[in-house]
């Protein structure tokens, strides 16, 4: 999942941005720039699980007879959030860099499915960009400081994807026998001698091959 939102997010930002703009997924300390060439850093440095609207349950999978054949997990959404960094000769330049990437999510805040390969694409569904700052507290020096480089302009993107189960949990077998109890109270004053209980067993029908569940 992660490569496929990488992979993603170059496609959108390439038909953005002007044609000589190189795309780097390295962190900032490690983007150099080459010939004279602008470098839009794309350096993924944070995920955290989406917990809104995350469903509790397991989905039932059935068959054509409507029969469950398993059971699959829910999806689970994750935010990726990238540090968006601009590299060129002149400082005018790289904010004209991080200009043009405010001007394209403005014109497109999600990643609409054409743009999504793999998995991520055969859902259908568009992920939501958000840009700028998210983060409590804010903690960018801590964050450059560990970069091992000066602080500099940058914004933060970050993507909402989702991440699907494959493993399907085999369906529980079918209920045989019945057991229950029942106990025996005796009245307010008599003296309690310990609960007596009668045990009853009952087997339970096999099922109707024809009946769904």
């Amino acid at each position: 999942m992660l490569h496929d939102v990488d992979s993603a997010l170059r496609t959108w930002l390439f038909a953005e941005l002007p044609a000589d703009v190189e795309i780097a997924l390295e962190g900032p300390g490690a983007v150099t720039v080459t010939a004279g060439r602008p470098v839009l850093g794309l350096f993924l440095y944070e995920i955290g699980e989406e917990l809104d609207g995350q469903a509790g349950a397991g989905i039932r999978l059935r068959g054509p007879d409507g029969r469950v054949t398993g059971t699959v997990l829910p999806v689970r959404r994750y935010r990726l959030t990238y540090l968006v960094t601009a590299w060129a000769t002149t400082v005018a330049a790289e904010h004209d860099l991080l200009g043009a990437v405010l001007a394209a999510h403005a014109g497109r805040p999600v990643l609409t499915p054409e743009l999504l390969p793999g998995r991520l694409g055969e859902l259908a569904e568009p992920l939501p960009i958000r840009l700028g700052r998210h983060r409590a507290g804010g903690g960018e020096h801590d964050l450059w400081h560990a970069l091992g480089v000066p602080l500099r302009t940058a914004l933060d993107l970050t993507v909402t994807a989702p991440v699907v189960p494959t493993r399907i949990e085999d369906p529980a077998p079918p209920v045989h026998t019945v057991e229950l109890g029942v106990r025996d109270e005796p009245a307010a004053s008599a003296p309690r001698t310990g609960p007596r209980w009668t045990r009853t067993s009952r087997t339970a029908p096999e099922p109707d091959p024809g009946e769904r569940r």
